[in-house]
């Protein structure tokens, strides 16, 4: 009878050691394509504010990327065009509101009449309209107190178009910025970057900014994910 015992400790860490290098070396040419996808980004991003372009900026920092010169905060350039649209609508909602309560005192409370169902549709209608202008008096405060700083505008023309019925502009004053991550799994290593500002799906969806960097930085092994939002607006700020 023959017994053969084999010992392969020193095999184990030999071939441990090589699969840790081949991961240092997936992972370095993950990182090397991630950078190229952002100088992509940052290269190809339409700007205004600076607030998307520095979302996939401050992502990719996250992400312990190299990046660009970060560009600052500024405001729009179409910041009176914003004013104006706001104040806009503040005078329409106001005036519906005003007509309507117009027709209700001539025809019900100074005549006299008992309530009936117009007189209840027109209240309900003077309810939603006086609703719709103090939220857009509140859009309308919440952009002259932010100044100068970077602030979007969404405008609801596109609702309009898409859905045949007035919706308000809004603003976001808030900036949210980017995160990032460098993900090592059993299938590879993935970079996730999410810009957390309130438009990049919008933009994506108009410009292909993040889908013609992609094909510019080569196969997708850095994942960039736009934050979702259900808005449609072509009145958008970048």
């Amino acid at each position: 009878m023959l017994s053969i015992k084999l010992k392969i400790d020193g095999w184990k860490k030999r071939y441990a050691a090589i699969e840790a290098q081949r991961g240092m070396h997936r992972r370095t040419l993950t990182i090397m394509r991630a950078e190229k996808l952002l100088a992509a980004i940052e290269r190809l991003a339409r700007r205004d504010t600076n607030r998307y372009v520095r979302g996939w900026m401050q992502a990719g920092t996250g992400a312990g990327l190299r990046v660009g010169v970060m560009p600052p905060l500024q405001k729009s350039k179409r910041r009176d065009e914003f004013l104006r649209k706001l104040d806009d609508q503040v005078r329409l909602w106001r005036g519906v509101a005003e007509r309507k309560q117009a027709v209700l005192r001539d025809w019900y409370t100074r005549k006299n009449r008992r309530p009936d169902a117009f007189s209840r549709k027109l209240t309900s209608e003077i309810n939603k309209a006086e609703r719709r202008a103090a939220r857009a008096e509140d859009e309308l405060r919440k952009f002259l107190t932010a100044g100068t700083s970077a602030v979007l505008f969404f405008d609801a023309g596109a609702f309009v178009e898409r859905f045949n019925k007035r919706k308000l502009s809004t603003v976001r004053d808030k900036v949210y910025g980017g995160t990032g991550r460098v993900v090592d799994s059993p299938f590879g290593t993935f970079i996730l970057l999410h810009n957390k500002e309130p438009h990049p799906t919008i933009l994506e969806r108009r410009f292909r900014t993040v889908a013609t960097a992609k094909a510019t930085a080569g196969d997708g092994l850095a994942v960039a994910r736009t934050s979702y939002r259900k808005l449609f607006s072509k009145g958008i700020t970048s």
